[in-house]
């Protein structure tokens, strides 16, 4: 009888446990953010807005199984957030903002230099290596997220 009840057991994981996992198939987005970092940036005491600026990299990796887009962002360390592109236009590096990122489902998208990034505006605090900022991250489908970047002068670990 005991033998009977394990191999239930058993039978019974082997189909609840696939469910159990990250994977999401079921149409909706689930977005994780990984490998970021900051670029370190000092900032001079005083009244106002600082003027100077500074960016975050990282990897949007949509787990689920539909897309997802970035729209905003906030932090305190900075007056504000925004999501940027560099691309090269008539031999000159330009940058610009963008209105969001898509994740497409399974996909993956890298922010990274010279291609999208997280500029941030008017810091408010130096960014010296080795600190670690917060970013809040808005998701169209996945809503906000809450996410701790180290500072670093590049994304070498």
């Amino acid at each position: 009888m005991e033998s009977r009840l394990i191999r239930a057991v058993l039978l019974l994981s082997a189909f609840l446990l696939p469910s159990c996992g990250p994977r999401n198939d079921s149409g909706e987005a689930r977005v994780l953010v990984e490998e970021a970092w900051a670029r370190p940036m000092p900032v001079a005491v005083g009244g106002g807005p600082s003027g100077v600026n500074s960016a975050v990299y990282l990897t949007l990796r949509n787990e689920g199984g539909a897309p997802d887009r970035l729209v905003a962002g906030e932090t305190p360390v900075a007056e504000a957030l925004e999501i940027h592109e560099s691309r090269v236009e008539d031999g000159i590096m330009r940058m610009r903002p963008v209105e969001g990122v898509r994740i497409p489902p399974g996909g993956a998208v890298e922010l990274r230099p010279g291609g999208l990034h997280l500029m941030l505006l008017d810091l408010r605090t130096s960014l010296a290596e080795g600190d670690t900022i917060e970013l809040s991250l808005r998701f169209e489908s996945s809503g906000a997220r809450r996410v701790l970047v180290p500072v670093r002068s590049s994304g070498e670990r």
